[in-house]
């Protein structure tokens, strides 16, 4: 089999799939090496939310052509899924959108060209670092004036309760102490038999499984009392700790980014933390 190299660019949600297809990888046989060593076949999962990581994953392409004169490269992500055009460049073989970048690994090997959409999900036995990203949810409706990734991710989804379940097991049977919840927009997330708060406290079920924090959440958000509670509970796996996608503190700036929230949204989830939980750590971004 040929030798076979994986190279991510973004998100979380981007670090997760690109983990999975790692899995899927080494189960299809391929000898799955490290992307600065050269490989026969080059995977790049790039990334289109600023004009920066566009020009880093054209970058990232044509170094690994120039090193690997002989290599096939795949392309997937949201930079293959809104332009494809400005990946097609040297020794770039397959362009493969966002809804079939769980089946890049069965295209390579056999030449496919699957149209169904389907998720990637872990898969593998090789041991994993302490701290993993795990997807939960993926796409988003929100349409902020500034962001691609409705058109990137499409509409939001949420992955199914029992599979996000077997995933920990998964990744915990393999050395991860810490998970990361993630997603495009998490607090999307639900289910039949949940939204984070039950999530949560299923995954506190697992054992071998220490720490769980929440990725990136937007303000308000409706679980505040539930999450604090458990975030407070030293019994409990999910950390006192929380990133929250601020963007603005102008409502003024807000509007004109069409956010669905004010600035005293924000203020009163943060306060509300705080009161509930005092050890809380708390961060943000900011768009400036």
């Amino acid at each position: 089999m040929p030798t076979f190299a994986i190279w991510t660019l973004g998100c979380r949600v981007n670090a997760f799939e690109s983990a999975c297809i790692r899995d899927k990888a080494l189960a299809a046989g391929f000898d799955v090496v490290e992307w600065e060593g050269g490989a026969d076949i080059g995977v790049v999962n790039s990334c289109a939310l600023t004009k920066l990581a566009e020009a880093k994953t054209r970058q990232s392409i044509r170094i690994f052509a120039r090193k690997n004169p002989h290599c096939k490269i795949a392309v997937t992500g949201c930079y293959a899924q809104t332009d494809p055009e400005g990946v097609r460049l040297e020794n770039v073989k397959w362009i493969i959108p966002n809804k079939n970048k769980a089946n890049v690994v069965d295209i390579i090997l056999d030449g496919l060209s699957a149209e169904s959409e389907s998720e990637l999900h872990c898969g593998g036995n090789s041991p994993l670092d302490d701290r993993m990203n795990l997807k939960i949810q993926d796409g988003c409706d929100n349409a902020c004036a500034y962001c691609i990734i409705p058109r990137a991710r499409g509409l939001p989804r949420s992955v199914d309760f029992e599979k996000i379940v077997a995933d920990a097991e998964n990744l915990v049977s393999r050395g991860v102490r810490e998970l990361v919840l993630t997603g495009i927009n998490i607090a999307k997330f639900s289910s039949p038999k949940g939204g984070l708060v039950a999530l949560a406290d299923r995954l506190n079920e697992i054992d071998g499984l220490y720490r769980l924090r929440l990725g990136s959440i937007e303000p308000p958000l409706v679980d505040v009392d539930a999450i604090a509670e458990r975030a407070k509970d030293a019994s409990h796996v999910l950390m006192p700790s929380l990133h929250i996608s601020a963007q603005s503190l102008s409502d003024t700036v807000l509007e004109r980014m069409r956010r669905r929230y004010k600035a005293r949204d924000f203020l009163e989830m943060v306060g509300r933390f705080v009161n509930l939980c005092p050890d809380i750590a708390i961060g943000g971004d900011f768009i400036c």
